[in-house]
């Protein structure tokens, strides 16, 4: 299988630099920011080198949104899957994005990745998501090709598993940037 993920564009909860609420769905009035517009249809330039199979996106309007300049143009089947989306963040939803990493310091947490947030997931469930998630690809995509398009903290998880890596190493790893595209061959 080829699989490429690339992470949504900028959204407007990134300009205002918080915690996207991932919670439920109906809250999700979180789209793309004018930048992230933009780079949604530079994104569709770069993926016109490639034909895909199926694109797996999130429930999140980002994540549709992201895609749409591309999917505009192929025909291509379009798969939305809950499995994908970012880590619920539970009471830290909407707060600044280093609510959580200075709640962890502020009371001695040193476990970062198996912490787990009140009313929310931990990264470790996260992890344990995307490693079902490689599971679902492979039983049912295993000769496609597949483009996911989703959320920082998924798209991480995703490739530690995928690289057979150790999740504790999560904060040491480098995160996509908006738009960004990378290739594995499962």
């Amino acid at each position: 299988m080829d699989l490429y993920l690339a992470r949504h564009t900028q959204s407007m909860g990134n300009v205002a630099n918080i915690i996207d609420d991932n919670s439920i769905n109906s809250s999700d009035k979180n789209g793309l920011s004018d930048l992230g517009k933009e780079q949604a249809k530079e994104l569709a330039m770069k993926l016109e080198k490639y034909r895909f199979d199926i694109i797996v996106i999130s429930k999140f309007k980002r994540t549709k949104e992201t895609i749409d300049p591309y999917v505009r143009n192929h025909k291509v089947k379009v798969v939305v899957s809950d499995v994908i989306g970012e880590r619920n963040a539970g009471i830290f939803a909407g707060k600044p994005k280093t609510a959580m990493k200075d709640y962890c310091l502020a009371n001695s947490i040193t476990d970062r990745v198996s912490w787990r947030p009140d009313k929310g997931e931990s990264l470790l469930e996260v992890y344990q998501r995307a490693k079902k998630f490689i599971s679902y690809l492979k039983t049912n995509f295993g000769n496609k090709s597949v483009l996911v398009v989703g959320h920082t903290n998924f798209l991480r998880c995703l490739d530690i598993a995928i690289r057979n890596s150790d999740i504790m190493d999560f904060y040491s790893g480098k995160e996509l940037e908006h738009g960004e595209i990378k290739h594995y061959k499962l």
